[in-house]
């Protein structure tokens, strides 16, 4: 629902895999130069594996000038690094879209 709510918005999205490893999602935030990176999890955490996706996601993005925001009953139990933003509705994706600057452009005609 939030990749639908970002695309309606005019934001290109990048849907990795749910078993995407930590270290790869990083990889793709760091080449896409993603401005806003957006995880969610409505499980709870197993281990260590959501923790770190968070972290790293959250590194990868600040290198690059980005933000990462997580949503969803499972990231209530995560420890979030400085700078990471829980949203609790779609309406706080809605606002925290709004202070993204890069978007996609329109095709040329």
């Amino acid at each position: 629902m939030a990749a639908c709510l970002l695309r309606a918005r005019g934001f290109e999205v990048l849907a990795p895999l749910a078993a995407t490893p930590a270290g790869d999602l990083a990889d793709l935030v760091v080449r896409s130069r993603a401005q806003l990176v957006a995880l969610a999890s409505t499980l709870p955490p197993d281990g260590r594996a959501l923790q770190e996706q968070v972290e790293l996601a959250a590194r990868a993005a600040r290198g690059g000038g980005g933000r990462v925001v997580v949503g969803g009953t499972g990231m209530t139990k995560v420890s979030l690094p400085d700078g990471v933003a829980l949203l609790r509705s779609m309406r706080e994706l809605a606002q925290e879209m709004e202070t993204v600057g890069r978007r996609r452009t329109a095709p040329r005609a």
